[in-house]
């Protein structure tokens, strides 16, 4: 008897299995497919915007280094500038200073 089952075991198994993909077959399989390429289409377009997004954050990133090492530059000529009229005033006070002294001994 356990020959028999044996025996008879694969073609129920292989007809079971032909069932099951003749049945999947009937246009489940396609409807799977076209979800699943939609699917992929809509990651891709979400993926192509995220890249467009990340480009344009890295164009504004790099305005404003730009802008900001143009500022730096003019910060610094600046404090250049302002290092020149302290000492400018510096010296003149010290000439005013002389000339007072001088007027004051006269």
């Amino acid at each position: 008897m356990s020959k028999i089952l044996d025996v008879l075991k694969w073609p129920v198994l292989g007809a079971s299995f032909a069932l099951m993909v003749g049945c999947a077959s009937d246009g489940s399989v396609e409807a799977m497919a076209k979800e699943a390429k939609a699917a992929a289409a809509a990651a891709q377009e979400s993926a192509d915007a995220a890249q467009d997004t990340a480009d344009e954050a890295d164009a504004k990133a790099t305005e404003a280094l730009i802008i900001a090492k143009e500022a730096n530059a003019k910060a610094g000529k600046a404090g250049g500038m302002a290092k020149s009229a302290d000492f400018r005033a510096t010296r003149n006070t010290m000439k005013i200073d002389r000339m007072f002294k001088k007027a004051m001994y006269k």
